[in-house]
């Protein structure tokens, strides 16, 4: 018996909504059946959402699960747990959580929020799980990717000339390739994008939307290390140009994670860019490419970390600038640290400027 079983909506109904509007909602189920004697004997998940909006959700989690790391589903609107013969009907926002291992997935509906990593990562956390049950990897990817070619069928037949969702159909496309994997090895750790292929260089480089799933599995994996990697490596006047397209990139966890290569790794050919990011102002990127682009050193550099200082509402953006400049004592870098030793707003800013100064025997 399948652990999984994933119904989207059957023909009848999209044909009877494609009559009706083409923006019409339909009510997703997922039923989980346990593979494990101490769990819930099974939890059903039910859905109220636009069908492509939930199915999209659905193929990004497979990204996690790929990632070997802990993801959520999409959030349902009723959560139906059933356990020793009892049924227990949950209205709940939170979205339930999934960790896998090596062939199995459980999956636990919780009951508060949960902490995340810079990543957006959720943390696994056993006293805010309410109820789990444990599925076969296998049967949950193919159920997924099987419920998703059905309802691109299906709405294709509906609107043969009307329908385009490219980002759904490209999601599919690698939700396939990880159920193919999966067939092959079992589970589905190890997979990874090719990082030539034209999937990732059109994320990378050309999409104009954000998939957090999607870019949080480039990091993780070491792909967008190693695309950063071969830039370094690469000749030509086409390389500034990624390095902008990089750093301008819809998902801040791409930023980040360049940045963070960068940081190890620097290469000169991306400063001006890493210098430019300080006009957003932005204590989740700044303060990492002032760190990458101090790596590189130069008096565009130096007078980047002075300007910043002067227009930056931001403490740990300002506390950073502070302590780059360390590798720029003179005097004028000197009476300007001095200033933020009296006069900056926080005080972790004026300490750093007094370390800084103390250090460099001013």
């Amino acid at each position: 018996m399948n652990s999984v079983q994933l119904s989207i909506d059957s023909k009848d109904k999209i044909v009877q909504q494609a009559q009706a509007a083409e923006d019409s909602y339909c009510y997703p189920e997922i039923d989980l059946l346990d593979q494990a004697e101490t769990r819930a004997d099974r939890i059903q998940l039910q859905y109220e959402d636009l069908a492509s909006v939930f199915v999209r959700e659905m193929l990004t989690t497979l990204y996690g699960l790929a990632a070997a790391r802990v993801f959520t589903l999409p959030s349902p609107r009723t959560v139906v747990v059933e356990r020793g013969g009892n049924s227990f009907r949950h209205n709940t926002t939170y979205p339930p959580l999934a960790k896998p291992s090596q062939d199995t997935v459980v999956i636990a509906i919780t009951e508060d929020d949960v902490r995340t990593d810079e990543h957006g990562r959720p943390a696994w956390e056993p006293s805010h799980l309410s109820a789990t049950v444990e599925v076969n990897v296998e049967h949950f990817v193919s159920s997924i990717v099987a419920a998703a070619d059905e309802y691109v069928s299906l709405v294709r037949k509906c609107w043969p000339d009307e329908w385009r969702d490219e980002r759904l159909v490209t999601l599919l496309d690698d939700g396939r390739s990880i159920r193919n994997y999966v067939e092959k090895h079992g589970s589905a750790t190890g997979f990874e994008l090719n990082p030539d292929s034209d999937r990732v260089q059109q994320y990378l480089y050309h999409a104009e939307y954000e998939e957090s799933a999607l870019s949080r599995f480039l990091v993780e994996t070491g792909t967008l290390r190693e695309i950063v990697g071969q830039l370094r490596e690469r000749d030509g006047q086409d390389v500034e140009t990624k390095y902008e397209m990089l750093l301008s990139h819809q998902s801040d966890i791409i930023k980040r994670g360049v940045l963070q290569s960068l940081k190890k790794y620097p290469d000169d050919r991306a400063k001006q860019q890493l210098i430019n990011q300080r006009w957003a102002d932005d204590p989740e990127i700044v303060p990492l490419a002032l760190g990458a682009a101090a790596q590189s050193g130069g008096a565009d550099v130096r007078d980047a970390l002075l300007d910043t200082l002067e227009f930056s509402n931001e403490p740990r953006i300002r506390e950073t600038a502070v302590n780059e400049l360390a590798t720029y004592i003179d005097d004028d870098v000197a009476d300007t640290l001095a200033i933020i030793a009296e006069e900056d707003d926080t005080e972790r800013v004026r300490a750093a400027a007094r370390r800084v100064l103390s250090e460099h025997g001013r």
